[in-house]
């Protein structure tokens, strides 16, 4: 297939009419796709579209694999595997794991476009409880996670007390993603939404000015839409 408008070659087709619109032309910006760093499939059909590594605990040696694909990372906190595996950390372990990863990151020659604050899946009150016991890290761009059942008023907080470049929309589902963008956008901080793993979700959010970035790790397959 070929694109309509820039005549490239297009994997996974965003039109649901009939004519043939790839990814970047259907969204008309440049929506930032962070692809998982363990999931280099994905790269067979949406290479050209990924402009960035997600990397996590659970496989921090990608971060000395990629160096013929460097390309910035998302430093993730790795919440998500701990969460899949019933383990809670305390947040100080969850912080330091983090910005360790973020220096093996460097060292690899690579850069880091932000690191993820520590949050518990799920759980706002948990996660608002974790951001006050921790203080500010120093020395990379932080993304504050928002989670299920979010306030308003915590996250002003929140964002006074961490200056966030991004604010990270994890929680239970898209339903949640989406309300938590249009309660929050007020705030004209830049959204990265994670777990993004439907195609029509990906192309609804690339619509929303306020999403700059998402992250994805099973596009490995792309469905052509019809």
């Amino acid at each position: 297939m070929i694109c309509s408008k820039c005549e490239k070659e297009v994997i996974v087709n965003c039109s649901s009419g009939s004519g043939v619109i790839c990814f970047p032309c259907y969204s008309g910006r440049s929506l930032k796709l962070y692809a998982a760093a363990s999931d280099l499939i994905i790269r067979r059909g949406w290479g050209h579209h990924v402009t960035g590594w997600v990397l996590a605990p659970s496989y921090a040696s990608w971060a000395n694999k990629l160096t013929d694909h460097i390309m910035p990372y998302m430093v993730d906190n790795g919440a998500w595997t701990d969460h899949l595996k019933g383990v809670e950390r305390k947040p100080e372990e969850l912080l330091d794991r983090t910005l360790k990863l973020c220096e093996r990151v460097l060292e690899s020659g690579a850069s880091v476009r932000f690191m993820v604050l520590p949050d518990v899946v799920g759980s706002w009150h948990k996660t608002k409880l974790s951001l006050q016991s921790i203080d500010k890290p120093e020395g990379f761009k932080l993304a504050l996670p928002i989670q299920d059942g979010f306030k308003v008023e915590d996250v002003k907080l929140m964002v006074e007390k961490f200056d966030p470049s991004y604010l990270f929309i994890g929680g239970s589902g898209y339903s949640f993603k989406k309300h938590a963008i249009e309660n929050l956008k007020f705030l004209n901080i830049p959204f990265h939404v994670g777990r993004v793993h439907k195609l029509e979700h990906l192309c609804e959010l690339s619509l929303i000015q306020e999403v700059e970035s998402v992250d994805t790790s099973t596009f490995s397959r792309p469905q052509r839409k019809q």
